[in-house]
């Protein structure tokens, strides 16, 4: 908790590579949620669990939307594992609640993200690194993925910056 806002980080990496959250840590979750109805929360986890896909668990996908679906205060989703910059909105409850994919820092386009927080919303930006090893480590990889890292990774502006107004 800080300054009137919820700071959730999820345990989702597997052994075996699948992003998956155990029954012990959704009962904590809930159990949370339910205590912090009144309390923005941006839900922070390594895997794009609300996103569904080959390497995340169904089960879990579904059961976090439910549980978000019942919990309004859940305002945005960071995630990283697929290295590129993506913002995409999930449908939970009847509203969209942003998955914020962050790109890798070690690989093009060699970056991180902002968040700031405020009263009445928050503001995510991308920044790219700009220092000398950063710069040359980004212009290795950029040729990975057969050359078509700087088009998939990096995606358009609206995928690097976010503003999200909260509901009244």
């Amino acid at each position: 908790e800080h300054d009137g806002f919820l700071f959730v980080c999820l345990d989702d990496s597997r052994d075996n590579g699948v992003g998956d959250i155990s029954n012990a840590e959704f009962a904590w979750l809930e159990q949370l949620l339910a205590s912090h109805t009144q309390e923005p929360t941006l839900i922070f986890s390594h895997h794009p669990d609300l996103g569904g896909g080959a390497d995340i668990a169904r089960t879990t996908t579904a059961r976090l939307q439910k549980l978000f679906a019942k919990n309004p205060q859940v305002i945005a989703c960071f995630n990283g594992h697929g290295h590129i910059a993506k913002i995409s909105y999930i449908s939970a409850g009847g509203r969209s609640v942003p998955q914020i994919m962050v790109p890798a820092t070690k690989e093009y386009p060699s970056g991180f993200g902002i968040v700031r927080v405020f009263e009445g919303g928050m503001v995510y930006n991308f920044h790219r690194t700009q220092c000398d090893d950063c710069l040359e480590w980004s212009a290795i990889t950029r040729h990975e993925y057969f050359g078509m890292a700087p088009k998939t990774h990096l995606r358009a502006l609206s995928d690097r910056d976010l503003v999200l107004l909260f509901p009244e």
